[in-house]
């Protein structure tokens, strides 16, 4: 695809940046810190801007999501 000549609106860098995984990670503790290390106001400010993510992986953490959705079905 970036072998192309053909315009991409987004690039796949920005497409890739928007995709809900990423959001994910990014929202884990610590990994804005990694981007943001002498900033600890702006970590605070772009976490304040994330909604929810969720993730229904197999594993622990994707059990976590399930049980949590099953204990409140209405949110």
């Amino acid at each position: 695809m970036e072998r192309s000549l053909a315009v991409k609106c987004p690039d796949i860098g920005t497409h890739l940046a928007g995709t809900k995984k990423v959001q994910q990670e990014l929202a884990r503790p610590g990994v804005l810190e990694k981007f943001f290390p002498d900033d600890p106001e702006a970590v605070a400010q772009i976490r304040a801007a994330f909604a929810g993510l969720h993730s229904l992986d197999m594993g622990e953490e994707g059990d976590k999501t399930v049980a949590m959705a099953l204990a409140n079905p209405d949110r």
